[in-house]
């Protein structure tokens, strides 16, 4: 098996470099703290104990319920991410994910983008602006 790509049950994970990605799976339509910390295991996991900035597409999301939406914010979720970038598709998912950022304030930076090329560019532009 590649060890740059990992299928987990939640998501599909993949590396470039300092970047790790993960695609949410189709099937996992309603996101709830099962699934939150299914994820957190999944990441941990392929990260191996390396920190990375985070690129997460969630487009197949209808819904995260309140205690997965806490859990993600929390410490223990946040650990080994230097940045985490968002992609959504659907207005309402920019809505929900624009007061969950609001609500929640995650403790490592995060944005949200609609599209996979606009989040690595942000991404790479953190990292150079966290490494001057």
């Amino acid at each position: 098996m590649n060890e740059d790509v990992f299928h987990g049950e939640i998501a599909d994970h993949y590396r470039e470099g300092d970047v790790i990605y993960h695609v949410l799976k189709d099937d996992v339509i309603i996101y709830d703290l099962d699934a939150a910390k299914q994820f957190l295991s999944e990441r941990l996991s392929f990260a191996n104990g390396k920190d990375y900035a985070m690129i997460f597409n969630c487009n197949n999301m209808k819904t995260a319920n309140m205690e997965a939406q806490k859990f993600d914010a929390t410490d223990e979720a946040l650990q080994g991410l230097t940045m985490m970038a968002v992609i959504v598709q659907s207005k309402i998912q920019q809505v929900l994910g624009n007061i969950y950022m609001m609500m929640q304030k995650p403790k490592v930076q995060t944005k949200l983008f609609t599209n996979k090329e606009d989040a690595k560019k942000w991404v790479e532009k953190q990292k150079h602006s966290l490494a001057a």
